[in-house]
């Protein structure tokens, strides 16, 4: 596994990674940036990853339509959406109310899997770790679904 930091334009580093292994994985701000439409240029598939709350949730709207000018350029460009940090309290809906309101972006395709708010999420980065690494099971069967449905 190789790890590079990069800024600015990432295309043509991602360019050279590509074709160098099997998995390149880019994890960018979660604002619009250069470094964000740069990687969707080179990208196979991106994650639009959001919080269930109307504020997060109205940031989508321009995340669909950044995506929609990537695939002028990147015509197969895969964006799927992801909702994170999603209350575990079941009386809270903002989980189906976010997956409802994300389904109404064509650009997007909603993922089943969701991300929970979980201290271990937090806890894992003071230790070095992966959430997989961790002793909490339902975090860690977070992530390996995630990563199941998105390799399908």
């Amino acid at each position: 596994m190789a790890c590079v930091e990069k800024r600015e334009n990432v295309r043509e580093t991602l360019t050279d990674r590509n074709g160098r292994y099997d998995e390149v994985i880019v994890d960018v701000a979660g604002h619009d940036s250069r470094e964000l439409r740069t990687t969707m240029l080179a990208a196979h598939q991106i994650i639009v990853v959001s919080r269930p709350s109307q504020l997060d949730l109205d940031t989508l709207e321009h995340m669909s339509e950044v995506v929609d000018q990537a695939r002028d350029l990147n015509p197969d460009l895969e964006a799927l959406g992801l909702l994170t940090q999603v209350p575990t309290n079941p009386s809270v809906t903002e989980r189906v109310d976010g997956g409802a309101y994300l389904a109404d972006f064509p650009t997007l395709k909603p993922l089943s899997s969701v991300i929970f708010e979980r201290k271990a999420y937090r806890d894992v980065i003071c230790e070095g770790l992966g959430v997989v690494e961790w002793s909490n099971p339902k975090a860690k069967a977070e992530i390996e679904t995630l990563v199941a449905e998105v390799e399908k």
